[in-house]
């Protein structure tokens, strides 16, 4: 089983393609999601290699085909600029590439959620619509950070509701 997703270096498809790409790994090597996962966290490449052992060889070899078939523009450019005998370095500078910017649009997306509670209705019909634009910021900060949105929703439910509909 080849995967077939590839990342065009779109910050807002990047998380879905890691999550891909970390569970087409696991299938194979069981464990394989979290230990990259560390390997990227602690930098040591050296984590990588421990975990697949005697395999480690052919699993880069294996990993950065994988890579560079399945990524392109700048994306390409950052597997390409390493060996396949560093593939693991290449994985870990592909996700400090796009991790912060990921985190980016996920504090943007709260923050623009959370400054909806800085302006209560007046009456009803300006709380009508202020939840349609408040579903609609619910939505997207919820595709960026869906773990946040659910203990922030009360909160602000609570803080935009006018005095008569409360």
């Amino acid at each position: 089983m080849t995967p077939r997703k590839m990342f065009e270096g779109k910050v807002e498809e990047w998380k879905d393609w890691k999550e891909y790409l970390e569970e087409f790994w696991e299938l194979h090597h069981p464990g394989a999601k979290t230990a990259l996962r560390e390997m990227v966290r602690t930098g040591d490449a050296n984590y990588m290699e421990f975990f697949l052992g005697p395999q480690a060889a052919e699993s880069r070899a294996t990993m950065h085909a994988l890579l560079r078939s399945l990524t392109v523009g700048e994306a390409k450019k950052i597997i390409t600029g390493h060996s396949a005998a560093s593939v693991w370095e290449a994985w870990r500078a592909l996700c400090k590439h796009y991790e912060p910017t990921v985190a980016v649009q996920k504090h943007r997306a709260l923050d623009q959620y959370l400054a909806l509670a800085k302006h209560p209705a007046k009456s009803p019909e300006e709380t009508k619509e202020i939840l349609i634009v408040l579903d609609e910021q619910r939505r997207q900060a919820h595709q960026v950070a869906a773990d946040a949105v659910g203990t922030m929703q009360k909160y602000i439910l609570e803080s935009v509701l006018d005095p008569e509909t409360k």
